[in-house]
């Protein structure tokens, strides 16, 4: 697990321009494993990455909340299936699925889920 000083993710809404800003920090760096978070009806997702002195940080999407076909809602979301997704990095205009230095990301895609690994 690579170890990060802030980890901010921003949800933006082009639609009525809102926007709002979740500080990560402390999911990601409590529990040792793979976070995620909804982020469906956004159109844009930024990532915020402050310290990273260690490790690896790697992006992945989804849509796959993990529901079992026949089960009341609402039952609490535990996505599967993720996949690479390429961040473009704001200062060198190079897309990534991941990343060894601190910086900044956005993602302009469609998703559900985002997930930080």
């Amino acid at each position: 697990m690579a170890t990060v000083t802030k980890l901010l993710l921003r949800l933006s809404k082009s639609t009525d321009k809102s926007s709002i800003v979740i500080d990560l920090t402390a999911k990601y760096g409590a529990g040792g494993s793979p976070i995620f978070q909804e982020v469906s009806g956004y159109d844009q997702v930024s990532l915020q990455v402050i310290g990273l002195s260690v490790g690896t940080l790697s992006f992945k999407a989804s849509h796959d909340d993990g529901s079992v076909t026949g089960t009341v809602v609402p039952n609490p979301p535990v996505p599967a299936n993720f996949t690479p997704i390429g961040g473009l990095n704001v200062a060198t205009g190079v897309i990534a699925v991941s990343t060894t230095a601190s910086g900044m990301w956005q993602f302009p895609y469609v998703m559900r889920f985002l997930q930080i690994v």
